[in-house]
């Protein structure tokens, strides 16, 4: 009988052991948030995150040109000029603290070109992103969606507010 006892605990000690090892071998989720697969190619500046920017884009956006950020440079309908990389600035209208923008980069045949979340009034392309600009060689739409975020939450009545967006073209 000691004997079938002490067979039933080792078995049973063993049967743990192994659930434990089997468990403990899977990751246990991290603390990065998930991102969503459509959102992949986003490039994420100062401190915007995924989870922010998929709070944004769960919101319905509004278009009030008294609240959307303006854009300062380059102006509408401007030619680039391939060889200087531009930078790309806007403000906010009532400057807020907390502030997100998303802008995108679109053209008739790819509404997705670039796409960039960021927490800055300003973005000058790297050498990645300005080739994917001048390749597209046609008018390119940049639009801006905006709001004010209270860590990743969007903060009550804050936006999204869609701002009046400019066409520019990188010359060849």
């Amino acid at each position: 009988m000691r004997s079938l006892i002490r067979v039933v605990l080792l078995t049973a000690l063993a049967t743990s052991a192994l659930s434990t090892v089997a468990c403990g071998s899977s990751d246990p989720p991290g603390d990065e948030p998930v991102v969503d697969p459509a959102l992949a190619d986003v490039v994420f500046e100062g401190d915007a995150s995924p989870a922010a920017l998929e709070a944004l884009l769960a919101a319905m956006a509004k278009s009030d040109p008294t609240r959307g950020a303006v854009i300062d440079s380059p102006p509408n309908d401007a030619l680039l000029d391939p060889g200087a990389v531009t930078t790309f600035q806007w403000h906010p209208l009532g400057a807020a603290a907390g502030q997100r923008y998303f802008l995108v980069f679109s053209t008739h045949a790819d509404p997705k070109l670039l796409r960039v979340f960021t927490s800055k009034t300003s973005y000058t392309p790297d050498d990645e992103a300005w080739t994917t600009l001048r390749s597209v060689a046609i008018w390119t739409t940049l639009t801006t969606l905006s709001a004010t975020f209270a860590g990743d939450e969007l903060a009550p009545g804050s936006g999204p507010f869609q701002g009046a967006p400019i066409e520019f073209c990188i010359e060849r």
